[in-house]
């Protein structure tokens, strides 16, 4: 009875073997890790271009205003010296001014005094 039982379980096995190749599973298996991973570089790679181009935006936008804010802090300092020396160009002409005035009314004075 046994016997019977073995070549039973033995013709079964057979015939799933025809049923279940497992070679060509094994290659269908092989075929789609293949797949997967060039899928899987390719997400990468695309990830890192991705990666590569957002962060030269970023850095080229952080250029961005950097050279934004260094032109406005070049801007206001030159409007600083150019008024301070508006100023002093004012002050010194407003000193010429009044040298002259006074010098006029010395010599006023001075006519005056050698007239009277």
């Amino acid at each position: 009875m046994s016997i019977v039982k073995l070549e039973n379980a033995l013709k079964q096995i057979n015939e799933w073997k025809d049923e279940f190749n497992v070679t060509k599973i094994y290659e269908d298996h092989k075929t789609d890790l293949q797949l997967l991973k060039k899928y899987i570089e390719e997400v990468n790679d695309y990830n890192s271009k991705m990666y590569k181009n957002t962060e030269s935006k970023l850095h080229s936008k952080a250029d961005f205003n950097l050279m934004e804010e260094f032109k406005q802090n070049v801007e206001e300092k030159v409007m600083k010296d150019l008024t301070k020396k508006i100023d002093k160009i004012e002050h010194k002409r407003m000193q010429n001014t009044m040298k002259k005035k006074l010098e006029s009314i010395e010599k006023e004075i001075n006519e005056i005094g050698k007239s009277a």
